[in-house]
């Protein structure tokens, strides 16, 4: 599975219908809220989470249980993320599925 981690300004996440991409209501309103707005969480081309970055920290919210090739890959990408200046590496951090 290709697993993705979208900026919240990516058109894939903005142009499309939202009710498309994410059918359920409750898990819609976590990817786009008031403000600010998550990246989306990408797995096998479906929206499957949430993550926000903040500092040296990226935190991934999956909705369902994934695997662990999942969340190796996906940390995989955090960790190849270009940095801002002064920060020395990205801590990767997972909650439980919503």
């Amino acid at each position: 599975n290709e697993v993705l981690l979208l900026p919240p300004d990516d058109t894939y996440i903005n142009r499309l219908g939202r009710s498309l991409l994410v059918p359920d209501a409750v898990q819609r309103k976590l990817l786009w809220p008031q403000a600010p707005p998550p990246g989306a969480f990408v797995v096998g081309g479906e929206i499957a989470g949430t993550w926000r970055r903040r500092a040296g920290s990226l935190v991934i919210t999956p909705w369902d249980k994934v695997s662990s090739l999942v969340r190796d890959r996906a940390e995989t990408i955090a960790h190849n993320w270009p940095l801002p200046i002064g920060e020395h590496e990205i801590i990767v951090g997972w909650t439980e599925p919503r």
